[in-house]
């Protein structure tokens, strides 16, 4: 693969510091740092995508070259150990990719340290996905602010799993829903509501006592 190269032609009527600067450009043409992309293909078992630069070159003739799609680029996710946030790349998606200064075949396939095999730096087939790129709000979203946290899903389902404890502390808490299934044992500080016993319960239309404390 092959960079993309803005180019001018070197004449004999260039000074010497015009001479220069060709050449300066020329190396600077080689070396890719960071661009935009639009993502043409997902794999989300290998982590990899196919984006296609959304910036091209330009010929002697001003016009357009478009740069080539690059295939295999790695993404990855926000992690710290075994915690992280897993966003879901998709084809259309505009992402910021990154181009790293040797060749990164072997770190990519084994996750390790690795030497180069060949003599290329900042090469479009060395690049990385660094995130998405989006001037418009996302329908599905968590939300941190100064003013508070929000989950939006839209019409799409929420699931909280965990093995362990789940617990919420608030001040005050409010559910809205049009009906609610609880699945296990439910107690009301501490009391099994399912099972719980009233003292005070006689025959007729009163109101018996408060909720037994055995």
């Amino acid at each position: 693969m092959t960079n993309i190269i803005a180019s001018r032609e070197l004449n004999s009527d260039l000074s010497l510091t015009d001479s220069l600067d060709f050449y300066r450009t020329k190396i600077f043409q080689q070396i890719n740092t960071l661009t935009l992309g639009k993502v043409l293909g997902v794999d989300l078992a290998t982590k990899r995508l196919e984006v296609q630069p959304l910036i091209n070159g330009v010929d002697t003739n001003n016009a357009p070259i478009i740069p080539p799609i690059i295939y295999d680029v790695p993404f990855g996710t926000i992690r710290g150990g075994s915690a992280g946030i897993i966003t879901e790349y998709q084809v259309g998606d505009t992402v910021i990719i990154g181009f790293c200064q040797r060749q990164i075949d072997a770190t990519k396939a084994t996750m390790g340290p690795s030497t180069p095999t060949l003599y290329r730096y900042f090469s479009l087939q060395d690049a990385v996905v660094l995130s998405h790129w989006s001037n418009t709000d996302p329908t599905i979203f968590i939300e941190l602010s100064s003013a508070g946290i929000t989950v939006q899903a839209g019409a799409q389902p929420v699931a909280i799993t965990s093995t362990g404890n789940v617990t919420v502390n608030a001040q005050h808490a409010t559910i809205n829903a049009t009906n609610i299934d609880l699945n296990g044992t439910l107690s009301i500080n501490g009391k099994p509501y399912l099972s719980h016993a009233h003292v005070g319960v006689q025959t007729g239309g009163g109101i018996s006592g408060g909720v037994s404390p055995v």
